[in-house]
C-alpha cells in the first residue's frame, strides 16, 4: 500500500521529495503515567510525541488521555489511535521537530481509518501542520495547512494537507497536530505513515513580496502588523475567513503605496481560532494564515 501511494505521488509530481518526520511510521512508542480521578494510570504515545492542548488540559483534571497504540496499521505493526469514549470528549496529539536546510514542504500527508461510517462533518478529525522559523528572538509561524479526516471505515485512506506560506522564508521546524473531537461517542480514528511533500524547481507566484503578518499567533486585543511590497499604487482589500471558509472581516485598504506598505489590523473582535486572510488588488492576490489565541 505504501509503495503504491509513493508511486502515485511520484507520478503526479515529477520533481518531488519526501522530508522525514520523526517516528513517521509510528512504530516506536513510550509509556507515560498520570494520576486520575480513580487513581494512577498509564497510556502509550508515539516516541517524540506529546499530548495536545485539550488532552493535556483534561489530564490536569484527572481524566486519562484517550490516546493509544493500535495493531491495525496501514504498514508496519502499529498506528496512532485517538478515541472518543463515554468519559472523554476526544483526544489530540502533537509532535514538534527540526527540518533540514532548504526544506520548504508543500504538503503534509499520511493515512487514516475511521471506526465506522462518518457522515456528519462534526464527527471528522483534523490533521494540522504549522511551519515555523526562529527569527533571532522568537519562533514565528510562517506556514499552515489543515485537512479533515472524514470517512474511511473500510481501510486506510490517504490524506493531504496543502501548506500555505505567509512569506517566502524557509522554515527550520514544524509542528504536526491531530485533533479528534467528534460529537458521537465511542468512536476512534487511526493515523499512520506520515510524510512531507516538497516540490522543487517551481517558482511561487508572489503578488506582494516580503509579506509578513506579526505577531502570529496574535493574542487578546492585540493589533497585528501587516507589511508587504505593492507593485504599484492601487486600491486593495484584506478579507479574513474563519476555519470553515466564512468571511468574518473585510478591510478596505484604499490606495496602497507603490513599494513598502505597513498596515495595522485590529483583531479584538475575532474569536480564538485559525484564520485565512487574502490580500487582493487589481495586480493579483496573496493568501496567508494566522492564529488568534
Amino acid at each position: 500500500m505504501k509503495k503504491l501511494f509513493t508511486l502515485a505521488i511520484a507520478m503526479a509530481f515529477a520533481a518531488t521529495s519526501f522530508a522525514q518526520i520523526q517516528n513517521s511510521s509510528l512504530e516506536t512508542w513510550q509509556t507515560k503515567a498520570g494520576v486520575g480521578i480513580t487513581g494512577p494510570y498509564t497510556y502509550e504515545i508515539p516516541q517524540n510525541w506529546n499530548l495536545g492542548f485539550i488532552s493535556e488540559l483534561l489530564a490536569g483534571f484527572g481524566i486519562k488521555p484517550s490516546i493509544g497504540k493500535s495493531t491495525t496499521a496501514n504498514t508496519g505493526s502499529f498506528s496512532l489511535k485517538l478515541s472518543s469514549t463515554a468519559d472523554t470528549i476526544g483526544a489530540d496529539a502533537m509532535a514538534a521537530f527540526s527540518l533540514g536546510p532548504n526544506n520548504r514542504p508543500q504538503a503534509f500527508t499520511g493515512h487514516f481509518q475511521t471506526s465506522g461510517v462518518v457522515t456528519d462533518p462534526n464527527d471528522y478529525g483534523q490533521a494540522i501542520v504549522f511551519m515555523t522559523k526562529w527569527n533571532g528572538t522568537k519562533t514565528d509561524t510562517i506556514g499552515y495547512g489543515m485537512t479533515d479526516l472524514d470517512n474511511a471505515p473500510n481501510g486506510f485512506k490517504p490524506f493531504t494537507a496543502n501548506i500555505q506560506y505567509s512569506n517566502n522564508l524557509t522554515p527550520d521546524s514544524a509542528i504536526v497536530y491531530f485533533l479528534y473531537l467528534p460529537e458521537e461517542g465511542n468512536t476512534h480514528v487511526l493515523i499512520d505513515d506520515l510524510a512531507f511533500i516538497t516540490t522543487v524547481g517551481i517558482k511561487e507566484n508572489i503578488t506582494f513580496p516580503e509579506l509578513t503578518f506579526y505577531p502570529n499567533p496574535v493574542s487578546g486585543n492585540q493589533k497585528a502588523t501587516l507589511k508587504f511590497i505593492a507593485p504599484k499604487a492601487e486600491k486593495a482589500t484584506l478579507t479574513i475567513h474563519d476555519v470553515v471558509g466564512k468571511a468574518v472581516k473585510t478591510i478596505p485598504l484604499h490606495t496602497l503605496l507603490a513599494g513598502a506598505n505597513t498596515v495595522e489590523i485590529a483583531t479584538d473582535e475575532l474569536k480564538n481560532g485559525l484564520y485565512t486572510a487574502t490580500l487582493q488588488s487589481a495586480s493579483g492576490s496573496q493568501t496567508f494564515r494566522f492564529v488568534k489565541r
